[in-house]
């Protein structure tokens, strides 16, 4: 939450302290948390080195970093691969592929993915007011347009 209030600063904190409180959170959402803190303070270095260290629970976060990061062949190369395990039959969230294309800043795809992720009842719709991957949308009439389908815009 403190990453969606933009107040990187703490999250970085927070994250670092569940990181020492609990190994487990080393290879799940603690490590996915203190990636995106240091993405959004503009440390891309320690953000990559983060994300490589270990696994991450967030499908989106390895091609949305490499992407936010100047990293665009490997940000592709996350996307082949997601889309090599939906043509296999895994589930692959429309969400998380929005993510990666708007660190792309490929502002058509990220709205068309953002559609079927609607469609699909992605989980973290209810964050698209708030949450930064998608500040790059914000003057977009079909961004607030999908923000009332949604029901976060009156």
């Amino acid at each position: 939450m403190l990453y969606l209030a933009r107040r990187y600063d703490e999250a970085l904190a927070q994250s670092r302290r569940v990181l020492e409180l609990d190994s487990v959170a080393q290879g799940r959402a603690g490590r996915g948390d203190l990636v995106r803190a240091y993405l959004w303070l503009g440390r891309c270095a320690e953000s990559v080195a983060a994300l490589e260290s270990g696994p991450v629970i967030f499908p989106f976060l390895r091609g949305y970093t490499y992407a936010k990061c100047g990293r665009r062949a490997q940000a592709l190369a996350e996307l082949d691969r997601l889309g090599a395990e939906a043509r296999q039959g895994r589930f692959v969230s429309h969400l998380a592929l929005a993510m990666i294309h708007a660190g792309l800043g490929d502002n058509d795809r990220t709205l068309a993915e953002l559609d079927s992720a609607y469609v699909e009842r992605a989980w973290g719709m209810f964050t698209l007011r708030v949450d930064p991957t998608f500040d790059g949308l914000r003057a977009d009439p079909r961004f607030g347009r999908l923000l009332k389908k949604v029901g976060l815009e009156p």
